[in-house]
C-alpha cells in the first residue's frame, strides 16, 4: 500500500509539474507571438504611405495570421481574429488605408487583453517597498538624487498629460506598465517586441520611480557598488546596461533597436553615457561621493536637446539648401509621436514684405494614423534638403526648432539654429 502511495504521489507531481512547465512555455509562446504581431502591424503602418505597397502589407498581414494560428487556447477569439485578417490580406489597401487599418486594430483587440504574465516572480514580498512613494521609500535618506529625479518625466510618467492624452484613459495595455511598473529588476529583462514589464495597478502617480528601476528580487537595491547601508545596495551591472533602458523603451517606441544601428553602438557607447554622468554629491557628514546624474535629460532638457542636431544653411542661386545631421543615439526627433523637427523658412521681397512661409516637419506618425511617413533622421544620418525659394524673393529666414509636444505653444519651443541671407536676384 505505501509502495503504491508513494507511486502515486510521484505521479502526481509529475504531472503538476509537466502542467506547470506547459502553461509557462505557452506563455513564453503568446508573448513572443503578440511581440512579433506588434512590430508586423508597426510595420503595416508604415508601409501605408504613397505609393502604397499592397503586396508588402498583405504579406505581414498573412503572416500576423498565421501567428494567431499559433496561439495556444482562446480558440473562438483566435480563429475570428485570424479570419478577420486574413479577410484584410484579400483587400485593397490603397486610398483606404484608414478604414482598413480600425479594422485590423479591432481584430487585434479581440486578444489583446490577454499579455501574459512575466515570470519569474520575486523572492519575497516587495509590496512593502512598492506601495510607497518615491520619496518614503528613497527620497529621505537619498535627498539630492529624489530632487534629480522628480523633476524627470519617468517621475511624470503616468500623470503626464501628452501621455494620458496618446494612450488614453485608462491607458492602453501596451502602455501602462512602462509608466507604472512593478521591480523591472525582480524578474528578467528583454528588449523584444513582445515584452512589458508587470503594470503595478497601485501608486500608479509615482510614474517610474526609485524601487520600478532598483529593487531586485531578493528586496535588495541594485547600485554599481555593494555598500554597507539599511537598504542593502548590492552591485548589478544590468543598471547601466542598454538593454535595461530598453526594455522599456523599445517594445513600444524601437529606441534600442535604432541605437544598435548607430555608431554610438559600435563604440559601445550606450543610454546612460548620454543621458546620465558621473556627479559629485556631499553627503549629510559633510563628505563628498561620486555617482550618477539622476536627471535623464532628454525633449524635456532645451540645452540637451540642441546637442542632437548640426544643421548648415546655404544658397544654390534661388534655392535654399539645408543639410540636417542626426548626432544622437536613435532617430530624431525622439521616438515619441507627440515630439517634432520643424524648418520653417521666412522670405521678404525687395520692399520688405513678407511673403508666404514656408514649414517642414519632421516626426513620427502616431500609431493609430495611417498614410504618414515616419520622416525623422534615422540614425548617423545626414539629409540635404533643397527648397525652392518663392520667385519675389530678395531675403530669407531659416530657424530650425524642436516642439516637445502639441500642448507646448511656440514660445516653449526650443530653437536649434538659425540663419539669413539676401537672395540674389
Amino acid at each position: 500500500m505505501t509502495r503504491h502511495i508513494v507511486l502515486f504521489s510521484i505521479a502526481i507531481a509529475t504531472f503538476i509539474g509537466c502542467a506547470a512547465s506547459t502553461r509557462r512555455d505557452d506563455r513564453e509562446l503568446t508573448r513572443r507571438l503578440m511581440g512579433s504581431n506588434d512590430r508586423l502591424k508597426l510595420e503595416i503602418q508604415l508601409l501605408t504611405v504613397e505609393p502604397v505597397d499592397e503586396a508588402a502589407i498583405r504579406e505581414r498581414l498573412n503572416r500576423i495570421a498565421q501567428n494567431i494560428d499559433k496561439f495556444p487556447g482562446m480558440t473562438s477569439k483566435r480563429d475570428t481574429a485570424a479570419a478577420s485578417v486574413r479577410a484584410l490580406a484579400g483587400q485593397p489597401w490603397s486610398g483606404a488605408a484608414a478604414d482598413r487599418w480600425q479594422a485590423l486594430e479591432a481584430a487585434c483587440a479581440l486578444c489583446h487583453d490577454s499579455l501574459p504574465p512575466r515570470t519569474p516572480a520575486p523572492l519575497v514580498d516587495l509590496r512593502p517597498w512598492t506601495t510607497k512613494t518615491s520619496y518614503d521609500a528613497c527620497g529621505r535618506c537619498h535627498t539630492a538624487v529624489y530632487d534629480e529625479w522628480r523633476q524627470t518625466l519617468h517621475a511624470a510618467a503616468w500623470i503626464d498629460p501628452i501621455y494620458r492624452q496618446s494612450a488614453g484613459n485608462p491607458p492602453k495595455l501596451e502602455c501602462r506598465s512602462c509608466h507604472s511598473m512593478e521591480p523591472i529588476l525582480a524578474g528578467e529583462i528583454d528588449t523584444d517586441y513582445s515584452w512589458r514589464p508587470i503594470f503595478r495597478d497601485y501608486n500608479r502617480e509615482d510614474g517610474v520611480g526609485c524601487v520600478a528601476c532598483h529593487l531586485r528580487a531578493d528586496g535588495s537595491v541594485a547600485a554599481r557598488r555593494d555598500v554597507d547601508a539599511p537598504c542593502r545596495p548590492r552591485r548589478d551591472d544590468r543598471l547601466t546596461t542598454t538593454e535595461f533602458c530598453g526594455a522599456c523603451h523599445n517594445p513600444s517606441h524601437d529606441a534600442y533597436n535604432e541605437w544598435k544601428q548607430t555608431v554610438f553602438a559600435r563604440n559601445g557607447i550606450g543610454c546612460s553615457s548620454c543621458h546620465s554622468w558621473p556627479t559629485t554629491r556631499t553627503l549629510p557628514d559633510g563628505s563628498a561621493r561620486v555617482g550618477y546624474s539622476h536627471s535623464f535629460p532628454g525633449g524635456n532638457d532645451p540645452g540637451f536637446v540642441k546637442r542632437a542636431l548640426h544643421a548648415e544653411m546655404r544658397l544654390d542661386k534661388r534655392e535654399l539648401v539645408a543639410s540636417l545631421e542626426n548626432r544622437c543615439g536613435h532617430k530624431f526627433p525622439g521616438e515619441v509621436p507627440s515630439r517634432a523637427l520643424g524648418l520653417r523658412i521666412e522670405t521678404w521681397d525687395a520692399d520688405n514684405n513678407p511673403l508666404d512661409p514656408i514649414e517642414l516637419w519632421f516626426k513620427r506618425p502616431f500609431k493609430n494614423l495611417v498614410g504618414a511617413p515616419d520622416n525623422r533622421l534615422k540614425p548617423d544620418e545626414r539629409r540635404e534638403l533643397r527648397q525652392a525659394l518663392p520667385e519675389k524673393a530678395a531675403f530669407v529666414r531659416v530657424t530650425c526648432f524642436f516642439k516637445p509636444s502639441p500642448l507646448v505653444p511656440e514660445r516653449g519651443w526650443t530653437v536649434l539654429h538659425t540663419w539669413e541671407s539676401e537672395v540674389a536676384k
